[in-house]
């Protein structure tokens, strides 16, 4: 088999990773909500019983019928990992593209740890939980942090990822439409 995989073939896998982002990142932002949805309706129901069941809340209190499941819990899990797998995707790609001037990840090394310790869970000895525990000393894998705007996988933006992920595509969009005469 070549050692060299053409860059038209490289190029087309990347638009493809970028799609699987973009997948990812809604179902990410979908599995989230669920998830927070169901600690709120369990938090307001709690809240509820623990003020003496105040009847101007029942309204609402009927509507919060949610409750966190395995299903949730692993929803998250799952969507994380398969977006930190694109991800790591997409930057071989563009490492792979290195006259294409396609932008890099910025948190490159974060997400190559993460993904290594998301397949690696169960070695806390291993490199990338070592080199993790470095550069963030409480690391929890699979952890996020998550508000209105955007979601943290232990600092990551996701926004930022989508945004990297974007730029990639539309760089590589304009290049196969305006092709250099410098292009290899």
């Amino acid at each position: 088999m070549s050692k060299h995989v053409d860059q038209a073939e490289i190029r087309r896998v990347a638009a493809m990773w970028t799609e699987v982002i973009r997948l990812q990142v809604s179902r990410l932002e979908d599995a989230v909500d669920r998830f927070h949805e169901a600690i709120a309706d369990q938090q307001l129901r709690a809240a509820f019983d623990q003020a003496g069941r105040p009847t101007p809340w029942a309204k609402e209190v009927r509507k919060a019928r949610r409750s966190l499941t395995e299903k949730d819990v692993a929803a998250v899990a799952a969507d994380q990992y398969f977006l930190l797998l694109a991800a790591a995707q997409l930057t071989k790609c563009v490492d792979l593209l290195p006259h294409d001037g396609l932008p890099k990840l910025q948190d490159a090394r974060l997400l190559t740890l993460l993904r290594n310790l998301a397949e690696r869970w169960e070695d806390p000895h291993g490199h990338s939980a070592t080199a993790l525990r470095e550069l963030i000393s409480d690391i929890t894998p699979g952890r996020l942090q998550y508000n209105k705007h955007d979601i943290w996988l232990e600092g990551m933006s996701v926004v930022s990822l989508l945004q990297w992920a974007e730029d990639v595509d539309q760089r590589i969009r304009d290049a196969v439409a305006n092709p250099s005469p410098s292009s290899p």
